[in-house]
């Protein structure tokens, strides 16, 4: 299901809590991919989330921050710039 989702692309969510929040995967499985924002949801307590209420904004190959280094306020910076870049 959703192959295309991997650690580190760029999603939106379309249902629920979060719905219309930007993340970042942290990592995945068969059904489920592990959300971080590096605010309310961080490396330490992702948010886990059913592929079928996420859309692929960018892939994790075109997304400049190595995931497996990144630390909360990295992850909250780039999202704040990415989201600034797509807003224009």
């Amino acid at each position: 299901m959703k192959e295309y989702f991997s650690a580190g692309a760029v999603v939106l969510a379309t249902a629920g809590r979060e719905k219309g929040e930007i993340f970042i995967i942290l990592n995945e499985d068969n059904e489920y991919a592990f959300l971080i924002n590096g605010d309310t949801r961080t490396i330490e307590n992702p948010k886990k989330k059913n592929k079928k209420h996420l859309h692929l904004l960018c892939k994790s190959e075109k997304v400049e921050l190595d995931i497996s280094n990144a630390d909360n306020a990295l992850v909250k910076k780039f999202l704040n710039n990415y989201n600034k870049s797509r807003v224009k």
